[in-house]
């Protein structure tokens, strides 16, 4: 009886065992096709999975089309787990943000940049503005 050597499922051949191999042989195929599907799915344990054969063929489509009909569990927007952040999570995120507080007038004529002591929000010379009035002009 010829036994074949594979590490996983798809390495085995389906011509094995051929009809006229000894009975006795039986115990080696069925080991190996132990040890073949323990080495595919190594992080299977005792908790049963049911996904359908159309749950595997969407994640199988996903894996080879960019995610499209791919669902997972997401979070609501209030919810700071790692599950995944859907769109509408990440808009209502965003859509819930309360920016407080009022930006001065600007004083001139666009060189100044906003900054922020944590206090208050200060209209001030971005450096590379500071340069160049300071080589067009001289010293500030």
């Amino acid at each position: 009886m010829t036994i074949e050597t594979a590490t996983y499922t798809p390495q085995l051949d389906a011509t094995y065992p051929a009809s006229g191999d000894a009975k006795s042989e039986g115990d080696n195929h069925i080991r190996l096709l132990k040890s073949t599907i323990k080495a595919t799915w190594p992080n299977l344990t005792a908790t049963p999975v049911n996904p359908t054969s159309a749950d595997f063929n969407t994640l199988a489509g996903a894996a080879t089309t960019g995610g499209v009909g791919l669902n997972v569990a997401t979070q609501s927007s209030a919810n700071n787990s790692t599950l995944a952040a859907s769109t509408a999570m990440v808009q209502n995120a965003i859509a819930a943000a309360v920016i407080s507080g009022t930006l001065p007038a600007a004083p001139g004529a666009g060189l100044e940049i906003v900054s922020d002591n944590s206090s208050a929000a200060n209209w001030g010379l971005s450096p590379a503005s500071a340069i160049y009035l300071a080589n067009t002009f001289g010293a500030l």
